[in-house]
């Protein structure tokens, strides 16, 4: 695995509910506060298998002139992938601007999506082609806060692909790839991509504080991970598919989608990852007695990649780090009472399998001190005497010096 570093702009909180922006939970990484909880059994936010025959249930379909886009039962050698129908894009327009794409409008504050669909890829019309090219096959696409440090000024940059589904021939060998318009990242596929058959294509995008995960699986295998650093504000809008040439690639060509989906957990083909990951929390040790500040430390490991770890006290999220770091930590400063407490950490990989460990801790009761008693008599002054002294004289008299003895001669 690999990380990418992107210097951007400085954090910010979510987008102005006064900018046009419906609000939605900020920071969901950076204070535990998760906005989607990934179960087992993920929520499919759209989904067409174009049954209906038509491509009504989109928001938007977008046709430059000469280009096509036809819904079928079979073309020649090509069948649906399952049911009776398919989606051909066809862009037979050699510009640079020229593209199809069809755009599903996502009512949602979740950080996680899945892109996924079955795609068709004949080789008769690719391996003409001897030189590097590039087709973008599908995005997720969001809206960007951005604040100019030195000004203050916030503005919105919307519809930006945040997730890219490409197509790249380089090396007269065509490779499947996911990047980033705004994320600058690069996840290519080191097989060759499969021609005339179905394979099934599956991205995901993570957007927290301040790292975006990106991963994607072929056929239900997990092929590339990345994590990528930014510091402006993300938000999913949309959902799309499509066919256009990239940058200066103006070539042209006709892929296939069947059973797209986007959803806030991993669907793939129901044979993919199922082995959960192991966590251990490291530090404090169970049964510990422990006063504030409290450094907790886990460690998680999975055969496949980790995505998150998430920290819980006494039941509820406080802080999830994100990536396959191997190696976590969350620092507890916040209140909490005295007596006993659990600290957990739950691990979650990339295809929602997901393990739980967890701790025992005590909270010492303070010392309460005893204020030392202060008196608050008065004291008595010393007393003075005040007698007269006996004038000589004036004392009592020995009466023996008085009445002395007659003395007869």
């Amino acid at each position: 695995m690999f990380k990418t570093k992107l210097s951007l702009l400085a954090l910010l909180p979510l987008f102005l509910i006064a900018a046009g922006m419906p609000s939605a939970p900020a920071r969901a990484l950076d204070n535990g506060a998760l906005a989607i909880h990934i179960a087992d059994a993920p929520t499919a936010l759209f989904a067409d298998n174009f049954e209906s025959g038509s491509t009504n249930n989109w928001s938007q379909v977008s046709v430059d002139p000469g280009n096509q886009v036809d819904v079928l039962g079979s073309d020649g050698a090509v069948s649906p992938e399952q049911g009776g129908k398919m989606l051909r894009i066809t862009e037979a327009v050699t510009t640079t601007t020229s593209k199809v794409e069809l755009y599903k409008n996502l009512n949602t504050t979740a950080t996680v999506l899945y892109w996924r669909a079955y795609l068709y890829i004949p080789s008769s019309d690719y391996n003409t082609f001897t030189n590097e090219k590039h087709w973008s096959l599908g995005t997720l696409r969001g809206d960007i806060q951005v604040t100019d440090p030195v000004s203050g000024t916030t503005t919105i940059n919307r519809d930006v692909a945040i997730l890219v589904m490409r197509l790249r021939k380089t090396g007269n060998v065509l490779k499947f790839a996911i990047t980033g318009n705004y994320l600058q990242f690069g996840l290519y596929d080191d097989a060759p991509m499969p021609l005339d058959q179905w394979v099934l294509i599956e991205g995901r995008c993570e957007i927290g504080s301040s790292q975006a995960v990106e991963a994607f699986w072929k056929n239900g295998a997990l092929v590339k991970q990345a994590t990528v650093d930014y510091s402006d504000v993300l938000r999913f809008s949309k959902a799309a598919i499509g066919f256009s040439s990239q940058g200066n690639y103006a070539d042209t060509g006709v892929v296939y989608y069947d059973d797209f989906r986007v959803s806030d957990g991993y669907t793939g083909s129901g044979s993919g990852d199922t082995t959960p990951p192991s966590v251990a929390i490291t530090s404090p040790a169970n049964g510990a007695s422990v006063t504030h500040p409290i450094d907790v430390s886990a460690t998680a490991a999975d055969d496949m990649a980790i995505a998150r770890v998430t920290f819980l006290l006494d039941g509820v999220p406080q802080y999830a780090a994100t990536g396959n770091a191997g190696a976590y930590t969350w620092s507890w400063n916040g209140a909490a009472s005295p007596g006993n407490h659990t600290i957990a950490a739950r691990a979650e990989d990339l295809s929602n399998n997901m393990s739980t460990t967890q701790i025992n801790i005590s909270i010492p009761t303070p010392p309460t001190s005893t204020p030392t008693a202060t008196s608050t008599s008065t004291a008595t002054p010393p007393q003075t005497s005040t007698s007269t002294p006996t004038p000589p004289g004036s004392g009592p008299r020995n009466l023996n010096s008085i009445f002395l003895p007659l003395v007869r001669g």
